[in-house]
Protein backbone atom coordinates (compact mmCIF):
# COMPACT_ATOMS: atom_id res chain seq x y z
CA UNK A 1 0.00 0.00 0.00
CA UNK A 2 1.18 3.67 -1.21
CA UNK A 3 2.10 6.09 1.97
CA UNK A 4 1.81 8.63 -0.10
CA UNK A 5 0.16 10.88 -2.59
CA UNK A 6 1.18 9.48 -6.02
CA UNK A 7 1.92 12.17 -8.92
CA UNK A 8 -0.89 14.35 -10.36
CA UNK A 9 -2.09 13.76 -14.07
CA UNK A 10 0.40 16.83 -15.17
CA UNK A 11 3.25 15.91 -12.56
CA UNK A 12 2.94 12.01 -14.19
CA UNK A 13 3.97 13.18 -17.47
CA UNK A 14 6.60 15.01 -16.41
CA UNK A 15 8.19 12.16 -14.79
CA UNK A 16 7.50 10.02 -18.10
CA UNK A 17 9.39 12.32 -19.93
CA UNK A 18 12.06 13.03 -17.76
CA UNK A 19 12.52 9.28 -17.43
CA UNK A 20 11.83 8.54 -14.01
CA UNK A 21 8.45 6.63 -14.71
CA UNK A 22 9.35 3.92 -17.17
CA UNK A 23 5.90 2.18 -17.07
CA UNK A 24 2.59 3.65 -16.85
CA UNK A 25 -1.25 2.29 -17.17
CA UNK A 26 -3.72 4.48 -18.60
CA UNK A 27 -7.39 3.87 -17.91
CA UNK A 28 -10.71 4.97 -19.33
CA UNK A 29 -9.06 8.31 -20.51
CA UNK A 30 -7.31 9.92 -22.88
CA UNK A 31 -4.57 12.49 -21.96
CA UNK A 32 -3.13 13.03 -25.31
CA UNK A 33 -6.41 15.00 -25.76
CA UNK A 34 -7.83 15.73 -22.27
CA UNK A 35 -4.68 17.18 -20.79
CA UNK A 36 -3.32 20.85 -21.58
CA UNK A 37 -0.19 20.17 -23.43
CA UNK A 38 -1.16 17.00 -25.47
CA UNK A 39 2.20 17.41 -27.67
CA UNK A 40 4.13 17.00 -24.26
CA UNK A 41 2.14 14.15 -23.38
CA UNK A 42 3.22 12.15 -26.75
CA UNK A 43 6.62 13.38 -26.26
CA UNK A 44 6.26 11.80 -22.65
CA UNK A 45 4.91 8.13 -24.27
CA UNK A 46 7.25 7.99 -26.69
CA UNK A 47 9.55 7.84 -24.57
CA UNK A 48 8.12 5.56 -22.35
CA UNK A 49 8.74 1.73 -22.27
CA UNK A 50 5.60 0.23 -21.41
CA UNK A 51 2.22 1.78 -22.08
CA UNK A 52 -0.78 -0.61 -21.10
CA UNK A 53 -4.31 1.18 -21.72
CA UNK A 54 -7.57 -0.38 -20.66
CA UNK A 55 -10.44 1.72 -22.94
CA UNK A 56 -13.70 0.93 -24.13
CA UNK A 57 -12.66 2.80 -27.28
CA UNK A 58 -10.06 1.17 -29.74
CA UNK A 59 -8.65 3.92 -31.85
CA UNK A 60 -7.82 7.04 -29.26
CA UNK A 61 -4.79 9.39 -29.89
CA UNK A 62 -3.24 7.88 -26.28
CA UNK A 63 -3.87 4.45 -27.46
CA UNK A 64 -1.66 4.85 -30.41
CA UNK A 65 1.22 4.80 -28.27
CA UNK A 66 0.32 1.70 -25.96
CA UNK A 67 1.96 -1.19 -26.24
CA UNK A 68 -0.27 -3.09 -24.32
CA UNK A 69 -4.36 -2.71 -25.18
CA UNK A 70 -6.62 -3.94 -22.70
CA UNK A 71 -10.65 -4.19 -23.23
CA UNK A 72 -12.68 -2.52 -20.65
CA UNK A 73 -16.67 -2.64 -19.93
CA UNK A 74 -19.00 0.43 -20.28
CA UNK A 75 -21.90 0.48 -17.70
CA UNK A 76 -24.54 -1.22 -20.23
CA UNK A 77 -22.11 -3.97 -20.59
CA UNK A 78 -21.11 -4.98 -16.90
CA UNK A 79 -23.08 -8.06 -15.58
CA UNK A 80 -25.50 -7.64 -12.49
CA UNK A 81 -25.14 -9.80 -9.89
Amino acid sequence: MADRAGLKAVELFDAIDAGRVKAVWIMSTNPVVSLPDGDRVKRALDKCKLVVTSDIIENTDTNAFAHVMLPALGWGEKVAQ
